[in-house]
């Protein structure tokens, strides 16, 4: 399968799996102590927003190296809580579907170019989307699964 296409069925198997939380579910905290639901969607809203640059750089400078995205005051200036779950899910969905078309979109060659964020590594374009894949589904279970044991409670 190509990066395009898992692109798109990892965000259209997420939608799904998102869109079954209850908002009462989304105002609980991810785990003991830590973030609500609606603050880890938030999370990877700040995340796609951060990454959406870095790649269409990466591929218009062949090559991107900037700083690193500071997940707790992005969540927090965000005020992610005080938005209903639906809306939270409209938006990490819209702005998916907008990556995904960068990626449908990205040449081959550029899919070798380095993706550097300052200290914390590089690695190329190719398995930098697929990392960020990877990190989107890791939460998007945690959420999920999270959320069906509360259910089940």
């Amino acid at each position: 399968m190509n990066l395009a296409a898992k692109f798109s069925q990892t965000i259209d198997s997420a939608y799904t799996r998102l869109d079954g939380i209850s908002d009462t579910q989304a105002e609980q905290p991810y785990r003991p102590g830590a973030w609500t639901r609606k603050q880890v969607l938030g999370h990877l809203i700040d995340s796609c927003v951060n990454n959406h640059v870095r790649i269409v750089r990466c591929v218009l400078e062949k090559g991107y190296k900037g700083p690193r995205y500071e997940q707790e005051g992005w969540v927090a200036i965000h005020g992610y809580d005080g938005l209903p779950w639906n809306t939270l899910v409209a938006i990490w969905r819209a702005h998916n579907t907008v990556l995904g078309r960068v990626v449908q979109h990205i040449p081959q060659e550029a899919l070798a170019y380095d993706v550097e964020v300052i200290d914390d590594g590089s690695m190329n374009l190719h398995d930098w989307v697929l990392d960020y894949l990877q990190h989107m589904e890791h939460h998007v279970e945690d959420i999920v699964g999270h959320a069906v044991q509360t259910q089940s409670a």
